[in-house]
């Protein structure tokens, strides 16, 4: 029994070493996010945006059946 505790206990210092090492590291891969820049201004000559609609169409280009 004791010997079992002692694994355990050895399983919890490994566990907990490597906790801290992937927070280590996950705090030296953290970025600080800039800000992003204004999108580019809509021009007339671009198509325009897909409207929620487009977003159903199958990949045909179809509209999916309302009913089968």
């Amino acid at each position: 029994m004791l010997s079992r505790l002692q694994e355990l206990r050895k399983e919890e210092e490994t566990l907990l070493r490597l906790k801290a090492a992937l927070h280590d590291q996950l705090n030296r891969l953290k970025v600080t996010p800039r800000p992003s820049p204004a999108p580019p201004p809509f021009l007339p000559s671009d198509p325009p945006p897909p409207t929620s609609a487009s977003a159903v169409t199958t990949c045909c280009g179809q509209f999916p059946p309302t009913h089968y």
